[in-house]
């Protein structure tokens, strides 16, 4: 419900319980259920693991749209 009334998403370092959050709000966007929002996720050196993988298994593979992943903004601190 918190990110349907959002302006944007910020993720921040967590367990599985904020990367269920980080790819609900990834979903709700792709479904069209909610407005394109940006989704920033804070702290570069965790994420950037993810972000890899994501760009080498769904991206390379067509799994995944390139726009989705364009929503991912990181934020470098």
């Amino acid at each position: 419900m918190f990110v349907k009334h959002s302006m944007g998403y910020i993720c921040m370092p967590g367990g599985f319980g904020t990367l269920d959050e980080f790819f609900k709000a990834l979903t709700l966007v792709q479904t069209n259920k909610i407005y394109p929002i940006p989704i920033v996720l804070f702290g570069t050196k965790y994420w950037e693991g993810l972000l890899s993988w994501i760009k080498e298994q769904p991206l390379k593979a067509r799994l995944m749209s390139p726009i989705m992943f364009k929503l991912i903004l990181r934020y470098y601190f």
